[in-house]
């Protein structure tokens, strides 16, 4: 099973991901803006970290939804007040 972790580049992102406690238990991690479709092909699920850019998250929505639709498994931590950008 393979997991690809979607990131901001935000100092607690990067600690979390590449942090000496938790670095050999995460996953591979691509910084949102530079997201492409090979890049989460073959993955079992794809890990979204919470506090990404809605924006940022927004210009990579055709890729995640055919990723999504094609089988693919997303676990999104979020906020979901409107804060967050986030409609119900």
């Amino acid at each position: 099973m393979s997991f690809v972790m979607l990131e901001s580049g935000t100092y607690y992102h990067h600690e979390t991901i590449h942090g000496a406690r938790l670095r050999d238990r995460m996953p591979r991690s691509v910084y949102v803006p530079d997201l492409t479709e090979a890049d989460i092909a073959g993955c079992s699920a794809v890990l979204v970290a919470d506090r990404i850019n809605p924006v940022a998250m927004q210009r990579k929505r055709r890729i995640l939804m055919d990723y999504l639709f094609g089988g693919g498994t997303l676990v999104v931590l979020a906020r979901t007040t409107r804060r967050t950008g986030c409609r119900a």
